[in-house]
């Protein structure tokens, strides 16, 4: 799957839980969870949602990962994790 559609998904599941802030269309690494978009418990449902959608199961480890809290971040684990 392309990185474009990927990312375009993340960001339409996003804009489900309010309007994207600070994010400029170039720049993916917009952090949701430092600007405040997602709280701990909207956090757990996004990411649920994601693996729905995505057809993946994220493991703990990259919950560890800052990478988990930025569109580009998840964008490289969802693609990681479908190859």
């Amino acid at each position: 799957m392309k990185t474009e559609i990927i990312q375009k998904r993340i960001k339409k599941t996003l804009e489900k839980r309010g309007p994207l802030i600070k994010l400029d269309k170039k720049n993916n690494d917009y952090n949701f969870i430092e600007n405040g978009h997602i709280d701990s418990v909207g956090f757990v449902k996004f990411i649920s949602e994601l693996e729905i959608k995505f057809k993946v199961s994220i493991p703990d480890k990259f919950f560890l990962s800052k990478k988990i809290s930025s569109v580009n971040g998840l964008t490289y684990i969802i693609k990681k994790l479908i190859k």
